[in-house]
């Protein structure tokens, strides 16, 4: 895969928090219509590689490319214009805003021919708790509700890929299993994604392939079926 067939192409990317540095020479290419699991234990690098990529943070070597487009030095809402959604961890919703507020700010129209747009309506009927909070404001939501939320937002973007953040992080067990079945949705409908959570094992189940970080290197990567018994994986996370 290169630049001009990715949908986000990083290549040889560093990072930098002032001295410490964060992220060495990490390249991923992501194709449209991809799940790609981003793997590893806390403080290797996974965030600050999203915040890299999406433009919140500045790569301090390197390139990144969306949509065959550099985007290193681009600001994060010039990024997000060509086709990404972000569903960062802490959920990140506006807790002034009621939840119609949230859903709307963010709607695009669907770009893609042959794909069904994300309208309010459709991630109403996807995300029906919301339909019953819908005058509420993000504040008064629990937090399963404010995931909801923050995934439905991206949804109205209409992406081309979302990126979820720990999207699964504290939340009871049928939460969970219900962010999941969603994340299945997104797969299905061809928007590619990139996923980091501390269940693996879910990772590697919602996705075509995954990529190990540790200590802002990737030691390994692999699809996801074939990583499912694998030793190293095991080692790598800790677990």
């Amino acid at each position: 895969m290169n630049a001009v067939t990715g949908l986000i192409v990083a290549d040889d990317v560093h990072a930098h928090y002032g001295q410490s540095h964060i992220l060495h020479g990490v390249s991923l290419a992501i194709a449209p219509g991809e799940a790609i699991g981003l793997l590893g234990r806390n403080g290797m690098g996974k965030t600050t590689l999203i915040r890299t990529v999406l433009g919140l943070h500045r790569a301090s070597g390197g390139t990144v490319r969306v949509a065959g487009r550099d985007v290193t030095h681009e600001r994060a809402d010039r990024i997000s214009r060509l086709g990404v959604g972000y569903v960062p961890e802490g959920r990140g919703i506006f807790p002034n805003l009621s939840v119609r507020e949230n859903l709307i700010m963010a709607a695009r129209p669907a770009t893609k021919s042959g794909r069904e747009g994300w309208t309010l309506d459709r991630v109403l009927a996807t995300f029906p708790r919301l339909v019953e909070r819908i005058d509420n404001g993000g504040a008064a939501l629990s937090g399963g509700e404010q995931q909801m939320l923050a995934i439905g937002r991206a949804l109205m973007l209409n992406p081309d890929i979302v990126i979820l953040d720990e999207a699964t992080e504290g939340l009871a067990p049928l939460i969970v299993a219900e962010i999941w079945k969603i994340i299945g949705v997104i797969r299905a409908s061809g928007i590619a994604s990139l996923i980091v959570d501390r269940n693996y094992r879910a990772v590697l189940a919602h996705t075509d392939r995954c990529v190990v970080l540790q200590k802002g290197r990737i030691v390994l990567e692999g699809s996801s079926h074939a990583l499912r018994d694998s030793d190293k994986l095991v080692s790598c996370l800790g677990v």
